[in-house]
């Protein structure tokens, strides 16, 4: 599920004197409200002095609201504040600092959409979709993903496209997928970007069209999406889209594995191991990035770091490494490392 969107922004230091010491005060009081008027002056004040922008300081406001401890975030809810009542849910949700519980999860998140709190409404639709805390109900959810969209909501409008594509809640509309998603990634959603890209790839809902698909990639990688960017590599090392280039295959696909993408890792490790005669080889980084590709439970991973130390290419020979390894991939299928191991001494 999405945090909200306002919660990546910092909140910024109070200046010393009149702000600071109305936001020292606003943190000693366990009354919500006051602290919310202290911490709103304190922020006027700063706006005034250091000419920060006005949605900054609501943003900062928000990432204040989200932090607060759960006795005096649950209050404030109680007392119809609809940030509250919106992280409230997500707490429930997510099982920060409570037990989870989905029931009490959509409450929150009801209270707050009904005062038109769109980060609310989005989270309330994903649980209606996936019937958690109340009867699974695709139009329900689709109506929320709607109204929510239609607000200008980045999250639910790629939802809702992805809902169109399908006929989830309603009639399958392709266009209005696209629609939606096209203008979600129009707002930055990185996601967005990266479900056109897919779309225009593999030709399901439209023609493929793999100059779109480069387009969309490269917008949605250039957001920090992991799959976009280990889709770069793809298009540049086989020159779809754009003219073949394996310095930039290699570059995205770093990128993508530093970002976390348990394939672009296997892949890094396979540049690294020597595979492709275009990059010069090192063992210690192909060992770093298949170790953890593998720890992720990633079965060719797990082959590969046996093998590696099964070899003795760069280094002598590590039989034990290799059978815990090989050991690690088979229980899993991989067909390699069970030939492998039926021969292993």
């Amino acid at each position: 599920m999405k945090k909200s969107e306002n919660d990546d922004f910092k909140r910024p230091v109070p200046a010393k004197g009149v702000a600071s010491k109305w936001y020292a005060e606003s943190m000693r009081l366990d009354q919500i409200k006051f602290a919310r008027f202290c911490y709103l002056f304190a922020i006027l004040f700063l706006l005034i002095s250091s000419n920060i922008p006005a949605c900054a300081a609501a943003h900062s406001f928000e990432k204040f609201i989200s932090n607060t401890d759960f006795p005096t975030l649950k209050k404030a809810a109680s007392e119809g504040d609809k940030r509250a009542q919106f992280h409230l849910g997500l707490r429930y949700e997510q099982g920060q600092g409570v037990a989870k519980n989905y029931i009490e999860a959509a409450k929150w998140y009801k209270k707050s959409s009904n005062q038109n709190y769109l980060d609310a409404r989005h989270n309330l639709a994903l649980l209606y979709e996936a019937g958690n805390g109340v009867k699974k109900d695709l139009s329900k959810a689709f109506e929320l993903e709607k109204s929510a969209a239609t607000l200008g909501h980045k999250y639910a409008q790629n939802t809702l496209g992805l809902f169109y594509l399908d006929g989830n809640g309603t009639e399958k509309n392709v266009n209005k997928g696209i629609k939606w998603l096209t203008t979600s990634a129009n707002q930055g959603l990185a996601e967005a970007c990266s479900n056109l890209g897919k779309i225009y790839e593999d030709g399901k809902y439209v023609n493929s069209n793999v100059s779109k698909a480069f387009y969309w990639y490269q917008k949605g990688a250039e957001l920090g999406d992991s799959f976009s960017q280990f889709s770069l590599y793809s298009f540049y090392r086989k020159g779809l889209g754009v003219k073949k280039d394996i310095y930039q295959a290699y570059i995205w696909c770093k990128k993508a594995a530093l970002n976390g993408h348990v394939q672009a890792q296997v892949t890094l490790g396979a540049f690294a191991y020597g595979y492709f005669q275009e990059v010069p080889a090192n063992y210690k980084d192909a060992i770093y990035w298949w170790d953890r590709a593998a720890r992720s439970g990633n079965a060719d991973a797990q082959f590969l770091l046996g093998m590696a130390y099964d070899s003795g290419k760069y280094e002598a020979r590590n039989g034990f490494e290799a059978r815990k390894w090989y050991e690690l991939a088979a229980k899993q299928g991989q067909k390699d490392a069970i030939k492998r191991l039926s021969s292993f001494k």
